[in-house]
């Protein structure tokens, strides 16, 4: 991530980048803009717990672990990083790319980076989304009663 946002400076020294006053902006700003995502720490933190407490509380860390209604805190942290750094850098070096011709060995590298990580972070989403509507269908579910009264069979006999 460090050498994406400082090769994305490294175009303010192409001639085409500094003349035009708006793409020297656009280019500072998205600079900027992926500069403040590293102010949000989203990160999930889970104690350390013994084994029987892990295994008793796997169905709760689920339920610890979301946000809102819809989507899990992982997933947040995901989007965060997507639409603040990989998703502008894109789109800027596509442009500078495709409409200003400035089509560079790094250029190349880094849009074909930012293309590949923003495919596996959509991926890494849609697997997030999936397994929190997986658990919130469980917890759905009626939970089987534990004690059901006995057969008359195994009723007790009393003396």
């Amino acid at each position: 991530m460090g050498a994406d946002i400082l090769e994305l400076l490294e175009t303010l020294k192409e001639k085409t980048v500094r003349t035009h006053r708006v793409l020297t902006m656009c280019t500072l700003g998205v600079w900027s803009l992926s500069l403040l995502q590293y102010c949000l720490v989203l990160v999930v933190t889970k104690g350390r717990k013994s084994r029987m407490e892990a295994i008793e509380e796997s169905d709760e860390e689920d339920d610890e672990n979301v946000v809102c209604c819809c989507c899990p805190f992982d997933m947040i942290s995901v989007l965060v990083g997507v639409l603040m750094q990989d998703a502008p850098f894109l789109c800027l070096r596509l442009t500078l790319i495709f409409k200003y011709g400035l089509v560079s060995d790094s250029n190349i590298f880094f849009t074909s980076k930012n293309t590949i990580v923003i495919l596996l972070q959509l991926y890494r989403i849609y697997c997030l989304f999936h397994k929190h509507q997986l658990v919130k269908a469980r917890a759905k579910e009626p939970k089987e009663a534990t004690e059901e009264p006995l057969k008359e069979e195994e009723q007790p006999v009393e003396f």
